[in-house]
């Protein structure tokens, strides 16, 4: 049973918008100030005073460790030594609960939490699914990732949306390949060759800022939407040089552009499978290979406006739900129209584009191709 209801906490960089967003007044770092427990975060290390419920011994616990340990099956808190006893007792109870549940009652339960089942799922009988048959699941928010878990650890657990539960227990989803996409998406280029986890500060250059190897962390670029160079970050001449005032103004495609890159993964998948995951100018398979637009990228977002006739917004949250909807499915079936990519190695990609513009022409492609194998760029 948890005794605290208010917390000692200390201002941090980590922690700063996380409290103003609830309504607490920042001070100064370092400066410590009391918070109600619910208003803690989930990651939070802070220690809580908690009541065991099966000795009554009071024990302090870290709140993070204090909401991984709630279970829905039974609502108590255990020390140490009484974890065995809370252990048994929802044992027991999972022996005598009902281990079938109907598709009716699944597809109502997710609908509930945000998700929902994929086209994929099979099932003998509609009326009897076991809860621990794996699942396939995509959240409403996160519908680009098809995520893999039971019914049992849904409901039991509270194991809901990867991507949504920034401490949530399966993140397989991020690797290597996903970290150099998320930091390619500001113009970054990742440099590690080993992914960790998403707190583990990661070695990167800048494409604007290329003298200078930077570190950052994958989680706070990902889940917070920053971007990891802190020369490109700098407030104020954001402030001064944003939007139409910015010489490097493109008539508002730039903020769309990153926004329809996340929409259009099925076609980079399909176009990866039709080049047998293979680098079309090598012709060697390579986890560091990426799709190379034939037609380019930015010239299908213009054409995409210019067929819906609509004007571009400086703001992604400018664009109503039916717009944004529109320019995604114009966007994807324009991909389509104009054919795949083609997978190319990621060294030879920053070449391709540096030898001939970003606006690179099909008929340039095969150039740089003939010119790779004639032994004209050093591999």
């Amino acid at each position: 049973m948890l005794i605290s209801d208010w917390v000692k906490v200390k201002w941090h960089n980590r922690n700063m918008i996380h409290f103003i967003s609830k309504g607490y007044v920042y001070t100064k770092l370092g400066d410590e100030f009391l918070v109600k427990v619910e208003d803690l975060s989930k990651g939070s290390e802070v220690k809580l005073l908690v009541k065991c419920d099966y000795c009554n011994k009071i024990i302090e616990k870290q709140n993070i460790n204090f909401l991984k340990q709630k279970n829905k099956i039974i609502n108590k808190d255990a020390c140490s030594k009484c974890n065995s006893l809370k252990q048994n007792e929802i044992a027991n109870i999972k022996k005598n609960k009902d281990t079938y549940v109907s598709l009716e009652f699944i597809i109502n339960f997710l609908k509930n939490i945000n998700l929902e089942l994929t086209k994929d799922n099979i099932f003998k009988d509609i009326n009897k699914i076991h809860i621990n048959k794996q699942l396939k699941i995509q959240c409403k928010i996160h519908n680009n990732y098809i995520q893999e878990k039971t019914f049992n650890n849904i409901q039991s657990h509270g194991i809901f949306c990867s991507i949504c539960h920034v401490n949530g227990v399966n993140r397989s989803y991020i690797n290597l390949d996903f970290a150099k996409e998320i930091f390619d998406l500001y113009c970054c280029d990742l440099l590690e060759t080993k992914y960790i986890n998403t707190r583990t500060p990661m070695k990167f250059k800048c494409r604007i800022h290329s003298d200078i190897i930077q570190y950052s962390i994958l989680g706070d670029i990902y889940y917070e939407f920053c971007g990891p160079c802190r020369i490109c970050g700098n407030i104020e001449k954001i402030k001064q040089h944003s939007g139409k005032k910015s010489h490097f103004w493109r008539g508002g495609f730039n903020g769309i552009g990153k926004y329809l890159r996340t929409k259009i993964v099925d076609w980079v998948n399909d176009s990866r499978k039709d080049c047998n995951y293979m680098c079309v100018v090598t012709g060697e398979k390579s986890r560091d290979i990426i799709v190379h637009h034939l037609k380019n990228f930015n010239l299908i977002v213009r054409e995409t406006f210019e067929e819906l006739n609509l004007e571009t917004k400086e703001k992604i949250n400018e664009y109503t739900d039916e717009e944004l909807n529109l320019i995604t499915n114009k966007c994807i079936e324009l991909h389509y129209k104009y054919g795949l990519g083609v997978c190319i190695d990621r060294s030879l990609h920053g070449i391709l584009h540096t030898t001939y513009g970003y606006t690179c022409a099909p008929e340039q492609f095969e150039d740089f191709a003939k010119k790779y194998y004639n032994g004209e760029f050093n591999q």
